[in-house]
């Protein structure tokens, strides 16, 4: 007996089914590519926000520490001599040691050409003694200027040193003009001569002047509890890096007693811009009453320690252009909002960072 199957018909996609899978699929796909866009846009911005904030933090850390410690001789309000020969031009900065710290105002002040700071920001010079290292005197014959210490030392032939006898209140600033290429002497000379630059005018170590006034100077050594250690100069500015980033930058003192090549420290800082508390009271108490531009603290203001504090306000920029957008953003007061100030042209994050610093050294 012959069984009969039922025959089954097989139909497939028709050509309005297959566009209407079609449609669906590129909305499904649209919807993907447009979640992906929009986290990539987020991670961006988050990326560059937190990069941003880690460059603020470094910065406004560099700066403080160093603006803190203006002035630091390891000795309360000492006498200062200063041996070292008077320098003009554009590195004078560097080593006019009457001013521990000075300013100078974007736009207003007439900056030292070894400080090319962009246009609009301000730059600080900072100078104290290197509280990382330091070394005793044995003893100190200051008519031969030459000063044993307990130990070999590193210190080379030019750098700026500083000799603090705190016990009598008096500090010295000279060049070392001896050689000490292998660190097996414990010998520091402060002679006369030229065999360094900018050199020493003077042997004379002991009161308070410097080669403009060497006759308040005199020949007294310095006691054994003394120390030594060296100079620092530190200027700090803004300035465009090798990709066209704007960054914090430094120039010290080398171990030659030259300005040292600058130094990028944190990218990504657009604007610097500064004002000093200045201590106007007839005693001074080392508390700000007023804040005020560079330009406005007169030489006698800078000289006399009047400065007792500094207000850092720091613009940082995202590196990438991370935002859809131009982004507002406020500094030093103003808002950039695209009304009575106008939007940047850009795509850049941007945000303000300030701190105040209390000059521990100076001001009292």
């Amino acid at each position: 007996m012959m069984v009969n199957f039922p025959v089954r018909k097989y139909a497939g996609f028709g050509l309005v089914e297959l566009m209407i899978a079609m449609v669906i699929g590129l909305f499904l796909i649209g919807g993907v590519i447009q979640i992906y866009a929009t986290s990539s846009a987020d991670r961006r911005v988050t990326e560059g926000l937190a990069r941003m904030q880690e460059n603020g933090r470094f910065a406004n850390e560099f700066l403080s520490r160093d603006i803190r410690m203006a002035g630091f001789t390891n000795c309360h309000m000492a006498r200062t001599a200063n041996s070292i020969n008077i320098v003009t031009g554009s590195n004078s900065y560097a080593y006019d040691f009457s001013m521990m710290v000075n300013g100078y105002e974007g736009g207003v002040s007439t900056f030292p050409a070894a400080i090319p700071a962009l246009a609009g920001t301000d730059a600080i010079v900072i100078k104290r003694g290197d509280d990382s290292d330091d070394y005793f005197i044995d003893n100190h014959d200051p008519i031969s200027a030459t000063i044993h210490l307990v130990q070999n030392h590193d210190l080379k032939q030019g750098e700026i040193l500083m000799i603090a006898d705190c016990n009598k209140g008096q500090v010295g600033i000279f060049q070392q003009s001896n050689v000490n290429n292998n660190n097996t002497i414990s010998v520091v000379v402060h002679n006369t001569g030229g065999g360094t630059s900018p050199g020493n005018c003077t042997k004379k170590l002991w009161g308070s002047g410097d080669c403009n006034s060497t006759a308040s100077l005199s020949s007294t050594a310095y006691g054994p509890e003394s120390r030594i250690m060296r100079m620092v100069s530190n200027a700090y500015y803004i300035a465009n890096n090798a990709a066209g980033v704007p960054s914090l930058y430094r120039k010290g003192l080398t171990d030659a007693g030259a300005i040292s090549a600058a130094e990028e420290l944190v990218e990504g800082v657009e604007n610097m811009q500064i004002e000093y508390g200045l201590d106007t009271d007839a005693t001074a108490d080392g508390v700000a009453n007023q804040y005020v531009k560079a330009n406005a603290v007169t030489a006698a203001q800078w000289q006399g320690n009047r400065v007792a504090s500094v207000r850092l306000k720091l613009l940082l920029r995202s590196i990438e252009q991370s935002a859809t957008k131009a982004q507002q953003y406020s500094f030093d007061g103003t808002v950039y909002d695209g009304s009575a100030n106008p939007l940047p042209s850009d795509r850049y994050l941007r945000r303000e960072f300030s701190t105040t610093v209390k000059l521990r050294n100076l001001g009292l």
